[in-house]
């Protein structure tokens, strides 16, 4: 991000997030998230809904197409 590379800056955060929040599910014994479920098969439904569903549920920005950026700037003289 400092050298201005937001998308390289986005998709490593992303990318870190989503390890970090792994390991906190998965971590035994420290968060006791798989011990707070009375039912095991419910925490295996929603880690299912973890991995699997909610990532496409996720807004992607829209990136401006090669046509979109040539008819909306000027040339510079």
């Amino acid at each position: 991000m400092a050298a201005g590379n937001t998308f390289g800056a986005t998709a490593l955060s992303s990318y870190g997030g989503f390890w970090i929040s792994l390991a906190i599910i998965l971590t035994p014994g420290g968060f006791e998230i798989m011990d707070s479920y009375a039912d095991p098969t419910h925490f295996s439904y929603e880690f299912s809904f973890f991995l699997f569903v909610w990532p496409p549920l996720a807004p992607l920005p829209s990136i401006p197409t090669l046509t979109q950026h040539r008819a909306g700037s000027s040339s510079p003289s």
